[in-house]
């Protein structure tokens, strides 16, 4: 090997290996690059780039990268259309229309009658008291009498009312004293004098027509008092 040659090839390479050696080098790098060549050449179904990504700014691109949320399904196999009939959770609840009873008045307390629309505490504390100075009730209409009720509430009350006239209290007439006589609402004191004196003079009192003959009562007081007396 002259001196020409070693400055050209120090190593002593042969020119042939040479080739070689660079062909065996190609060779490697290609199997090394072969890996991310492919992985670029055939990237996987659901990798996005994230430069695309940042391209992606209308509603209709993003659609078209990821896929559709699979739909809901109702609960209970409820299909769609009965889902949609039935009423919102939101809806409004109709109001429910409040069922009063009929109330039979000799058996009905405060609370009851409260229930009676136009009937407040004060009110039903004030039936409760004339229904026992009365000695109960034989007719709603006597509800009139008592303070508080005009014709208005009367007639909306007696709508809700009735009365269990197996229930009065009755008072002998010809056993009463003066005192149980004027404790009763209709019979005043001036009457109940007028009565105490007939039965003296005249003995036992069989009818108000006794009364009514002889002027001690009225005949429009007769038909008031007569469902509270026993002869």
């Amino acid at each position: 090997m002259n001196f020409k040659n070693l400055i050209h090839n120090p190593w002593g390479i042969r020119q042939s290996e040479f080739r070689g050696s660079l062909v065996l080098v190609f060779i490697i790098l290609i199997s090394l690059a072969f890996p991310y060549i492919y992985e670029y050449l055939n990237p996987p179904a659901n990798s996005i780039d994230p430069n695309l990504l940042k391209a992606l700014n209308k509603k209709e691109e993003l659609q078209a990268v990821y896929p559709k949320k699979p739909k809901l399904k109702y609960r209970n196999k409820t299909t769609k259309n009965e889902f949609i009939s039935k009423k919102p959770f939101y809806a409004k609840k109709q109001r429910e229309e409040k069922v009063i009873p009929i109330l039979d008045l000799n058996h009905a307390d405060s609370a009851d009658l409260t229930l009676l629309k136009g009937i407040g505490p004060i009110i039903a504390s004030r039936i409760i008291k004339y229904g026992r100075k009365l000695g109960g009730w034989y007719s709603t209409a006597q509800l009139s009498e008592v303070y508080g009720i005009d014709s208005s509430l009367l007639k909306q009350v007696q709508s809700y009312t009735t009365c269990d006239t197996t229930r009065l209290k009755k008072i002998n007439i010809n056993d009463a004293d003066y005192k149980t006589l004027i404790n009763h609402p209709y019979l005043r004191k001036n009457i109940a004098g007028d009565i105490l004196k007939f039965k003296k003079y005249n003995g036992k009192i069989n009818s108000l027509n006794e009364l009514i003959s002889n002027n001690i009562i009225s005949e429009d007081l007769a038909l008031k008092i007569k469902p509270y007396l026993n002869f």
